[in-house]
């Protein structure tokens, strides 16, 4: 599959802007952080699980946002 992006230094943002205008009925973007959650989350009385990890290898874990 052939990727397109622009400037490589960007590429990590733009690519999380990128999955959250496309998913954003399902998640948003994590204030200050490079990150996403779900749309409704925290929530209240259950775990949350945090994935670090696909900032050198693009944002690998971006699918896995759930509910």
């Amino acid at each position: 599959m052939t990727r397109l992006y622009n400037d490589p230094t960007n590429f990590r943002e733009e690519m999380i802007e990128g999955f959250v205008a496309a998913y954003g009925r399902y998640l948003k973007r994590v204030p200050d952080a490079s990150g996403v959650m779900a749309h409704q989350a925290p929530t209240p009385g259950k775990v949350s699980v945090l994935i670090g990890g696909g900032s050198g290898h693009y944002p690998a874990f971006c699918g896995y946002v759930g509910p």
